[in-house]
This record gives C-alpha cells, sequence and structure tokens, in this order.
C-alpha cells in the first residue's frame, strides 16, 4: 500500500498542488517516464490527455478542448511547428486560473503539463501530480489513488507497444 501521509498534509495545509517530483509515491513512475524512449513518453502523455479532455469536454464546452488536442498531435506528427501549439497549452493553463472547481482546474493544468511532453519529457509527470492532487482534493481514498497510480503504469506499457505505430516529429524520433 502507497502512503500518501504527506499529500493529505499538504492539503490540511490548503496547498493546491499535493504531489510533487519528490513525492515518494511518484517515485516508480517518475522512475519509470525517465528510462523510457521519448516517443513512448509523449505517447503515454497524449493518451492521457485525451482521456481526461474527453472527461472535461463533457462538463465545459469549450472548443479549445478539441482544438488543443488537434494542435498538439499534429506538433508531434510533425505536421504544426512549436509556435502553432503553444498558445493552446497556454490557454488551458489559463483557463485552469479561472475554473471555480478547484478539481477541473487540477485537471486543466494536468492537460497542459501533458501536452507540454512533446517539447519535453520531463513535463509528463506533471499529469499525474496534478491529476493525483485532483482526486485527492474530491476526496479519493488511498486505493483509488493506488488504483490510477497502476493505470498509469499500464498507460505506459501501452505505449511501449503503440508508440512505433506513430508518425512522429523526427525531434521526437530521433531522441533517445
Amino acid at each position: 500500500m502507497m502512503d500518501f501521509t504527506a499529500e493529505r498534509q499538504r492539503m490540511k495545509r490548503k496547498r493546491e498542488i499535493l504531489f510533487n517530483k519528490t513525492s515518494i509515491s511518484l517515485l516508480p513512475l517518475i522512475e519509470k517516464i525517465d528510462s523510457s524512449e521519448r516517443c513512448v513518453v509523449t505517447c503515454f502523455a497524449l493518451n492521457e490527455c485525451k482521456r481526461i479532455s474527453e472527461y472535461l469536454v463533457r462538463l465545459y464546452d469549450y472548443s479549445l478542448l478539441p482544438e488543443a488536442d488537434i494542435a498538439v498531435n499534429e506538433w508531434a506528427e510533425g505536421k504544426r511547428k512549436m509556435h502553432d501549439a503553444k498558445p493552446y497549452i497556454l490557454a488551458l493553463h489559463r483557463v485552469s486560473n479561472i475554473i471555480e472547481d478547484k478539481h477541473d482546474a487540477s485537471l486543466f493544468h494536468a492537460l497542459a503539463q501533458g501536452y507540454s511532453t512533446v517539447h519535453t519529457p520531463r513535463h509528463a509527470i506533471g499529469i499525474a501530480i496534478y491529476e493525483l492532487s485532483a482526486m485527492m482534493k474530491k476526496g479519493a481514498s488511498d486505493s483509488e489513488l493506488e488504483k490510477r497510480m497502476d493505470s498509469y503504469f499500464i498507460s505506459l506499457c501501452e505505449a511501449e507497444n503503440k508508440a512505433g505505430e506513430h508518425t512522429w516529429a523526427k525531434f521526437i524520433r530521433n531522441s533517445f
């Protein structure tokens, strides 16, 4: 069983972000991400973003959500440049600052971090940091948090199997 004591203490202190890169519960995921090829991490992040975006689009009628998904995926495929996709990512961060529901605001941040993974794989852990923070704010139990953690590992394994099927931009393809 994972220990979420430090994160629950941060919640009691009214912190917005409950998990961070030094969270003990995230260390195995960070190690897995760090040891994976860039195309695998990018595939993982885009798959997680698709899942989160599909949830948010049911709650918010923002054309930004599907537009951001298209722009970032095309950037990852080499069909667009970073300067074409970056405004969408920055807009997601801005939206997170105006959303009243703190849970959903954290999910918008998770989405922006996930899409930023196309730029650098170091952003991938932001998906877990913000999504797990959102879940904890919503009252998730330790077992629910562990289940989500497990889903990240499953998603990474799926990405390992599917990353080769994608057409990647040269800057992703040539980074190992």
